[in-house]
C-alpha cells in the first residue's frame, strides 16, 4: 500500500477512533498531571494537597490559618461544627473560594467569570452564599443596637 493511502474500512476507523479519544484526553487533562507525566486521579490529587498541607511550612501556616478563621465563624455564626475536629481545609469549595477571593480583592463578575471561565449568571450564583452571610451579619448588628 503507497505511503499515505487510506487504511482498509474498519482499520482506519479504529485509528481515527483512538486519535479522536488520544486528543480529547490531552485537552481535558492538560493542567493535571503529576510530576511522572501521568494524569492526576482523584485520590492521588488528594493525597498530593494532604502531603503539601503537612509537609510544607505554607501548608501548615494555612491550615493554622484556617482552623482560626473556622473557629471565629463557628463563634459569629453560630455555625453546628466542631473546629477541634476539622484539621484542614478540604479540596472541595475551591471555584467558590477563587470568587469570592477575587470579588473581594475588587475584580467585577465580568472579570471573574472571564478568569475562571464561567458565566455571569453562574458567578453571580456563587456569590449568593456571601451575600446571605452579610445580610445576616447586618440584621444581628441592627438587633444588638435595638436591644440597646
Amino acid at each position: 500500500m503507497p505511503v499515505g493511502s487510506a487504511l482498509p474500512g474498519k482499520e482506519n476507523a479504529r485509528r481515527r477512533l483512538n486519535g479522536h479519544r488520544a486528543n480529547r484526553r490531552k485537552h481535558e487533562m492538560a493542567n493535571t498531571r503529576v510530576p511522572r507525566g501521568v494524569p492526576y486521579t482523584t485520590t492521588s490529587l488528594r493525597a498530593r494537597y494532604q502531603r503539601w498541607l503537612n509537609r510544607t511550612d505554607e501548608g501548615v501556616t494555612l491550615c493554622k490559618l484556617w482552623r482560626e478563621w473556622l473557629a471565629e465563624q463557628v463563634r459569629k455564626y453560630e455555625w453546628d461544627i466542631d473546629p477541634a475536629a476539622s484539621k484542614n481545609p478540604t479540596i472541595h469549595g475551591l471555584r467558590g473560594t477563587g470568587i469570592l477571593v477575587r470579588r473581594l480583592d475588587g475584580h467585577h463578575i465580568d472579570q471573574i467569570g472571564n478568569d475562571i471561565g464561567m458565566s455571569r449568571q453562574m458567578v453571580e450564583r456563587y456569590m449568593r452564599f456571601r451575600d446571605q452571610v452579610e445580610v445576616a451579619a447586618a440584621g444581628r448588628v441592627w438587633l444588638e443596637l435595638v436591644k440597646k
